[in-house]
């Protein structure tokens, strides 16, 4: 029986290597597509969803932050928004011997959010008319620099790494920034989650700057949709904590 020559083989062995690598693009793709389908939220009613106008809010430059933990006995932790405005309410929170306890940092500096980025597959040939598929959203960073605080403070914060924690956010103007239930009509406040905490090390500020050390977290993608503020009516929170 006579052989194919040599470049057949080739051309078989491309032929294949092309064929296989197009279909598992399509299968990936396939599988992206049906996996934001599952995990989408989206309800699509009979007419598309009002878009309230009007209304405006800035946070303002985070000067302090309130950690508790998540949870208390497996549920997630709230203060009832008529509550939240009150000393008493945190008062007793500071004093708590549980897991509902909360604990107020020193003032922090040069505090900056970086917001996730939108996260993309294809483009090009890989998907179709090169129209790339939206994955998600990239979780956000928060970061900021304790200034001049004794590293005795710094290890009691690096000892909350190991925890689940809530973050409350305090700003210049003593508001409390957190999460409500519902924004229009908010019941609930609480703070919010947080995962990958970090404290760096003293870092010497030499001559011109002073001695330093970083804090950073991340929070989840659409962790600001529910973001809420009160306004505390008898106590100051960032002098009083």
């Amino acid at each position: 029986m006579q052989q194919p020559p040599p470049e057949n083989y080739l051309g078989g062995a491309l032929y294949f290597l092309v064929s296989w690598t197009m279909r598992l693009t399509i299968n990936i793709v396939s599988m992206i597509t049906c996996f934001n389908l599952l995990c989408s939220s989206c309800t699509i009613g009979a007419a598309i969803t009002d878009i309230t106008t009007g209304l405006t809010e800035g946070v303002g430059q985070i000067q302090k932050l309130y950690f508790q933990r998540t949870k208390d006995a497996g549920s997630v932790q709230t203060i009832a928004i008529a509550d939240a405005p009150l000393l008493a309410t945190w008062t007793a929170l500071e004093t708590a011997i549980d897991a509902t306890k909360f604990q107020a940092t020193d003032y922090i500096n040069n505090p900056t959010n970086e917001v996730g980025e939108e996260r993309t597959f294809g483009g090009g040939n890989a998907t179709r008319d090169g129209i790339e598929i939206t994955l998600g959203t990239d979780n956000s960073t928060f970061e900021a620099l304790f200034y001049n605080v004794a590293q005795q403070t710094i290890a009691e914060i690096k000892a909350l790494t190991c925890e689940e924690l809530s973050v409350f956010f305090i700003n210049e103007c003593g508001d409390i920034w957190g999460l409500t239930d519902d924004p229009a009509t908010p019941t609930t406040f609480r703070g919010i989650p947080i995962f990958n905490l970090f404290v760096g090390d003293k870092k010497f500020g030499g001559f011109e700057e002073p001695d330093s050390n970083e804090i950073r977290f991340r929070m989840t993608p659409n962790w600001s949709d529910n973001l809420h503020s009160i306004t505390p009516s008898d106590f100051d929170a960032l002098t009083d904590f």
